[in-house]
């Protein structure tokens, strides 16, 4: 089996291992840090640093270059669970692109079987949408470090297929949680099913009380969310992965102070049925790339499918020139490129001389030197123009908290509670409201109604209290959403701005692309040209920095609103779990 690689938001890990279906092997563990500022949630932002870091991290450890399994959590390979009826593999592949394509976007789908219910006539698979272009970044990244891209499949996916085999979860109705970087994704199984997914972005940082109130409110939510659904098993296990014994100790006693009963709570660290040789890392810091060892039923890879379409285009031309190309073409060929290499013989020593003597030339040779002067600073031009697109989308993110938002507040409580809105905060969006109602069900209702709003993220509910006159009071906290109290002219004109800004961006890297042949260049894996000139080293370097702590001070801003959608959609967008949706955002 080839080796099994996973890019996370700081490392790219490396497992050597097998698989026999009843258990998993691991035979070797190699760890690499990504060059800061090259991965954003699993997002390639910087291709050239990232493939010469993996270049030279397999060259040094004499790592297999062929075979490779790549495991990613990129948020834009969309993992869900459909269920299909028994029936061939190509009428599947069309009922899947029926019910999953966009035909705007060129996109693939990849899947494989869970579950097979023979009575039901039914099996349930997991399937991986992804556009096109990103599968295609993936594969020219790994090319440029000079290794071969077998398969490439969600993190997500293949630990939900990992765990449905893992007999510690048999039965149970439990949550298994595992920390990347700052971000949680929580997968939620009850009787030892799945049931739902989610990921959300950790605010506070790890360590900290506000970090264990952060797990502990993903715990509630997710509680909550299984109550709404009349799910009636209680949670009875949390499984914790990514985090250190003391994480996961302080945790745990929050998670329990949280809950209306007690759950049993343990570090997701050692498997009977998972063997890891290297001792210094455990599941707990390997469960992605460990779950991407375990055998798939039936699989039909993204990879696959890019291959399928570009072989059988390779294999048209072939067959055209089978047929229409007779072999006297080839003899004819031959014969008129003998006679044009005879002629430029002849005018070979001519020829070269003259070009000797421009290549030399001192006033070309000056020139040469201005031009790479030029293009290494329209390169650092280019570097500053991206952070500022990255800018201007983080500043986009922001809700506006106006009074659109107060009178939409107002107009769905309207006839069902009265309220009051106590604060806001800017730097997490969190609007705090008290209202008060006469009934229980106008307090559902009222609930409900503010979960629909496309201009929350997060409602927290936490109850109500029944005064002495007999009216309730309702307490909730409010996240805004990305879109909170702007029009539709404004979202259009934040759009407009982002894709006129993205463009100048592409154009200005561009530019840089284009050298001299006489000065001393070298080629990057992304086909980028850069100037060694030492003229110009200084002002290269200090653009090259600023551009880098723009781009890392603004990737905060960026996850932070990211994933409090995620959060959001975990509360208000619940119809999609009725046909087990897993949505990375």
């Amino acid at each position: 089996m080839g080796l099994i690689v996973y890019l996370s938001n700081t490392q790219v890990q490396v497992l050597s291992g097998n698989s026999n279906g009843k258990s998993v092997s691991v035979s070797k563990v190699y760890t690499m840090e990504v060059p800061e500022g090259s991965l954003l949630n699993g997002v390639i932002m910087d291709s050239g640093a990232l493939s010469q870091a993996m270049s030279d991290f397999w060259k040094e450890n004499k790592l297999g270059k062929k075979g490779i399994k790549l495991i990613v959590t990129n948020p834009h390979v969309a993992v869900r669970m459909v269920d299909v009826p028994l029936q061939s593999k190509k009428k599947t592949e069309e009922f899947l692109k029926r019910e999953l394509a966009d035909e705007d976007k060129e996109q693939v789908i990849g899947f494989y079987e869970i579950s097979v219910d023979k009575k039901a006539k039914l099996k349930t698979l997991c399937t991986e949408v992804a556009e096109v272009s990103l599968i295609k970044e993936y594969d020219q990244l790994f090319k440029a470090a000079g290794l071969e891209l077998n398969t490439i499949n969600s993190g997500i996916g293949v630990t939900i297929n990992f765990l449905l085999k893992e007999k510690s979860i048999d039965n149970k109705t439990c949550i298994v949680m595992n920390l990347d970087g700052n971000t949680i994704t929580s997968i939620f199984f009850v009787k030892g099913q799945y049931y739902y997914s989610t990921s959300r972005r950790i605010f506070n940082d790890v360590g900290t009380e506000g970090f264990a109130r952060d797990i502990a409110s993903t715990v509630n939510q997710i509680n909550q969310f299984a109550g709404s659904q009349r799910v009636e098993e209680q949670i009875s296990d949390i499984y914790l992965s990514g985090m250190s014994e003391a994480d996961a100790i302080n945790c745990s006693s929050t998670i329990n102070d949280s809950l209306a009963y007690p759950v049993q709570i343990q570090r997701f660290t050692n498997i009977s049925n998972v063997k890891i040789s290297d001792g210094y890392l455990s599941l707990n810091e390997l469960l992605y790339p460990v779950a991407g060892i375990v055998g798939l039923k039936n699989p039909t890879n993204i990879m696959d499918v890019v291959d399928l379409s570009e072989k059988k285009q390779k294999a048209g031309k072939a067959e055209l020139i089978k047929k229409f190309i007779p072999y006297g073409i080839t003899v004819v060929v031959m014969v008129i490129v003998t006679i044009v290499f005879a002629k430029l013989n002849s005018n070979a020593t001519k020829e070269f001389k003259k070009y000797n003597s421009y290549v030399k030339d001192p006033y070309n040779i000056n020139e040469v030197l201005k031009y790479d002067d030029a293009a290494a600073r329209a390169g650092a031009y280019g570097k500053h123009y991206g952070s500022l697109y990255i800018l201007n989308q983080n500043l986009n993110s922001y809700p506006w908290a106006n009074s659109d938002v107060t009178t939409k507040m107002y107009k769905v409580s309207k006839g069902l509670a009265d309220i009051e809105v106590l604060s806001y905060s800017c730097d997490t969006g969190i609007v705090e409201i008290t209202a008060s109602a006469n009934r229980e069900e106008k307090v559902n209702k009222f609930v409900s109604k503010l979960m629909e709003d496309e201009a929350f993220d997060t409602i927290n509910y936490t109850g109500y209290t029944r005064n002495e006159d007999g009216s309730l009071t309702i307490n909730l906290t409010c996240i805004l959403s990305e879109i909170a109290g702007k029009t539709e002219e404004e979202l259009a004109r934040e759009k407009t701005d982002k894709d006129g800004v993205g463009v100048a961006t592409a154009e200005g890297n561009d530019d840089t692309t284009e050298g001299s042949d006489s000065s001393d260049t070298t080629e990057s894996s992304d086909g980028n040209v850069t100037s060694e000139s030492s003229d110009n080293s200084d002002t290269a370097e200090s653009s090259d920095s600023s551009a880098t702590d723009t781009e890392n001070s603004d990737s905060d801003s960026a996850g932070a609103t990211e994933d409090s959608s995620t959060s959001g959609n975990t509360d208000s967008e619940s119809s999609d779990t009725s046909n087990n949706e897993s949505g990375v955002e």
